[in-house]
């Protein structure tokens, strides 16, 4: 069975420092307490097309999709490796995805996945590298 990354992600607001489900009601977007969400961007992936929610206050640089970043190019697993420790991936466990460094010899990009089996089965990737702890 092929998962969508997206499953789960749907109404998840995401962004640098946080993430939260999101509802729709009465024309307004609201966080779990019922409050307006301020800020909210709807965005959509230029590569893959996948619709998601970003904060406007500490939008992400990546689609969660796909992973494509729109203004970002990391050359070596090091450098993509010091970006994503910056980064708060507790969104993932609204998908139960995990977070991987992938190359196809063009430079570094994100890929996500239940697990580094799944990537590796595709058998596009050079090199796939889990960049943060599963849980």
């Amino acid at each position: 069975m092929v998962m969508n990354p997206m499953r789960g992600l749907e109404m998840v607001a995401i962004g640098k420092e946080k993430a939260f489900p999101v509802t729709y009601e009465g024309g307004v977007y609201r966080d779990p307490k019922g409050e307006p969400v301020e800020g909210l961007l709807d965005m959509t992936c230029f590569a893959c097309g996948n619709p998601y929610y970003t904060l406007e206050d500490q939008p992400i640089e990546f689609c969660p999709k796909c992973g494509q970043f729109e203004r970002m190019r990391f050359e070596n697993l090091r450098e993509i490796g010091v970006w994503a420790n910056k980064q708060n991936w507790k969104y993932l466990k609204y998908s139960g995805m995990e977070v991987f460094a992938v190359t196809r010899g063009d430079g570094w990009h994100l890929a996500f996945a239940p697990d580094r089996a799944r990537l590796e089965a595709r058998g596009v990737f050079l090199e796939v590298n889990a960049l943060r702890n599963p849980g």
